[in-house]
């Protein structure tokens, strides 16, 4: 069979594609220099750094699997020391240690610790906060109200801090707090001392993760160091999941009580503290009582829209008002939170809730004497 010229040239064309070819497969399988190429992955390409997140992430819900709040409760009247006539419960570890102050009708206020069934006296002061090895902290006003001192307290022994207002103390003995005058916030440890805390005026929370939240400069809620949540407020408490709470003030006459960055647990009212389950707890108020909390809130971690309003009341009076406490009877409704059972009010006679710590709950409330004790609800 004969082929014309056209055919001949089509096969020579499809001969040298076929060699172009078989010249780019050698030389991807062969270097250059004729022998076998490395084939080493090329070198990684570093990622571009992340971008800053406009708005701050969100605060993960309370875990689902999570237990119900308790239904019943055991109640403890946390008496104060002898020859005080009234005290207050604002913190307690997972041992079931309380730590507090007493307090006599001059207002003379005394740290307090109860364990095992004793008062203890921790000296002159305010405790605010204890860990799981018992390390307290707090902060003494001298008599005429312009000297305020933090103190440690552990094991028999009282260190003095400087001159600012410990609020928490984490399980590995960081702890943080406030400055006397406005900002920045500060921390302490035994290593680095005596620090200052980046954006932050008010330091009120600390985890053990060393995550530390409050207020920012601009009154609103944030995790110090990060974008705040955009809201006036405060994050009062954060638990070892990163979830923080609070309340939000859209106004100066409204504080709702929140767990970051949205859900609203309860309109007016404040949440105080958050356990390791997603517990929250807090207080709802009626008519007058957000103001009303305000000022018994001197003795811990009062700021945002009522501004210095807490800690002139606090310096200027050297103690806690029990009458502003006493006053909110009726109108300030302690709560516990959680995603599985809602809001759920803890029971007479508390009328604060300062604290939460596994099941067990701390606070204010009305003694059968009619004075203000601390309380220590432990739920079944």
């Amino acid at each position: 069979m004969l082929c014309c010229s056209s055919d001949i040239a089509a096969a020579d064309s499809k001969v040298e594609a076929m060699n172009r070819l078989l010249l780019i497969i050698l030389l991807a399988t062969v270097g250059c220099g004729g022998s076998p190429a490395n084939l080493a992955p090329p070198a990684p390409v570093a990622a571009p750094p992340p971008v800053p997140p406009s708005n701050p992430p969100p605060t993960p819900p309370p875990p689902s699997t999570s237990p119900s709040v308790p239904t019943s409760w055991t109640v403890t009247d946390l008496a104060p020391l002898v020859g005080f006539n009234a005290s207050q419960a604002n913190a307690v570890n997972s041992a079931g240690v309380v730590v507090g102050y007493s307090e006599t009708p001059a207002g003379v206020t005394e740290a307090t610790m109860w364990a095992n069934g004793q008062v203890i006296d921790l000296g002159a002061g305010i405790a605010t906060a204890v860990n799981d090895s018992n390390q307290v902290v707090g902060y003494s006003v001298e008599d005429t109200g312009l000297i305020v001192t933090a103190h440690l307290w552990f094991n028999g022994a009282i260190s003095d801090l400087g001159s600012w207002l410990p609020q928490r103390i984490n399980n590995l003995g960081l702890i943080v707090g406030s400055p006397v005058d406005f900002g920045p916030a500060l921390q302490w440890s035994t290593t680095t001392g005596l620090t200052e805390i980046a954006g932050c005026p008010y330091a009120l929370a600390v985890n053990d993760s060393a995550t530390i939240a409050g207020i920012d400069y601009q009154s609103n809620a944030t995790v110090c160091g990060q974008p705040s949540y955009g809201q006036q407020g405060a994050v009062t408490a954060i638990n070892a999941s990163g979830q923080v709470v609070g309340y939000a003030s859209p106004d100066s006459a409204t504080s709702n009580a929140i767990l970051w960055p949205s859900t609203v647990l309860a309109q007016q009212g404040l949440a105080t503290s958050i356990n390791e389950l997603g517990w929250v707890v807090g207080e709802t108020f009626t008519t007058g009582g957000t103001n009303g909390r305000a000022r018994a809130q001197a003795d811990r971690d009062w700021a945002g829209n009522w501004g210095n309003t807490w800690l002139h009341s606090r310096i200027c009076s050297g103690g806690l008002s029990r009458d502003a406490i006493a006053a909110l009877v009726g109108q300030s409704h302690p709560f516990i939170w959680s995603q599985a059972s809602g809001l759920v009010a803890l029971p007479d006679p508390l009328i604060t809730a300062e604290g939460i710590n596994g099941s067990r709950v701390v606070g204010a409330g009305l003694a059968t004497d009619g004075t203000i004790h601390g309380f220590l609800l432990e739920g079944r």
